[in-house]
């Protein structure tokens, strides 16, 4: 793994990626290990952070928003915290797991595209709603115990007011059933 460092007094250290330009996590052909960023005191991420490595690379707790995140990391990415996306997350490969924590798509208009069996939300997964309609959830569990990749998409039917729904889909023992949270 190589780091992003910078240098400077405490207080003062920012990792700032502008609206329309992207920071990659390995090169942009996506070979190599990833790279921790990690060691800034404020993140100021309104472009696209991608998660493109091919080995497991994990989001740090001291990212807690972003504007875009793409996953394109068959080795997978893991939330160190919550985590909250303003704009859209984007598959291109890999899961996103968030083990105890919570993705959250802050804005009612934001998107969440490519997902399918292989690429989805392993874990906890919140949408900002803001109007009635149908919202997808590409959620599934790919934990150890579990049948490989059980991707099980929801879609939650808002009726009406504004608010938050948070999804998560666990494999149970077969005898009792599957649930979704």
């Amino acid at each position: 793994n190589q780091s992003i460092t910078l240098a400077g007094a405490a207080g003062s250290k920012t990792l700032q990626v502008d609206s329309g330009h992207n920071l990659y996590t390995a090169n942009v052909s996506g070979t190599g290990s990833g790279t921790d960023i990690s060691g800034f005191d404020t993140y100021t991420l309104n472009g696209t952070l991608f998660y493109n490595g091919n080995v497991a690379e994990t989001i740090t707790s001291d990212i807690s928003t972003v504007t875009n995140l793409t996953i394109d990391n068959s080795a997978n990415v893991t939330l160190a915290d919550d985590l909250n996306i303003s704009g859209t997350l984007d598959f291109d490969g890999g899961l996103l797991t968030t083990s105890t924590h919570t993705l959250n798509m802050t804005s009612a208009a934001g998107a969440i595209t490519g997902a399918s069996s292989t690429r989805y939300v392993n874990g906890n997964l919140a949408k900002a709603y803001s109007a009635t309609g149908s919202y997808d959830f590409p959620v599934g569990d790919n934990t150890a115990g579990s049948s490989a990749n059980e991707y099980r998409p929801v879609t939650v039917n808002v009726t009406g007011g504004t608010g938050t729904v948070t999804v998560a889909y666990y494999e149970d023992d077969p005898q009792v059933g599957n649930s979704i949270t």
